[in-house]
């Protein structure tokens, strides 16, 4: 609609994505609890994540599904085991279902 003497200007009805992950780990006897906290993932969604980097594996260990709020935020808890012979952390990799953008972090939740 056009109004005459009003300044243009662009409404985004769509938010601009970038998605963030931030890792932390708690350890027990048997690994640890890695928690992951996203941010800028699409609404509503679920949101997968992974671990990527643990030894003698050559594909990621899929974590679960992260749900995603209508204000672009979520939070999970894996319960990480002990994994053999991993001594790196391992990365842990959030992907949004719908766009395909990923954030990392990294986790010793695997190392024993």
């Amino acid at each position: 609609m056009f109004i005459p003497g009003a300044i243009d200007y662009t409404v985004t009805l769509i938010p601009i994505l970038q998605p963030r992950v931030e890792v932390t780990t708690e350890r027990h006897q048997l690994g640890g609890w890695i928690s992951a906290k996203i941010d800028g993932f699409s609404p509503l969604t679920a949101a997968h994540w992974y671990a990527d980097g643990l030894a003698g594996r050559s594909d990621p260990l899929a974590l679960g599904f992260i749900n995603v709020d209508v204000n672009v935020h979520g939070e999970s808890i894996y319960d990480a085991r002990c994994w053999p012979n991993q001594f790196e952390a391992a990365t842990i990799r959030v992907v949004d279902q719908l766009t395909g953008m990923a954030a990392t972090g990294s986790s010793y939740a695997f190392t024993c």
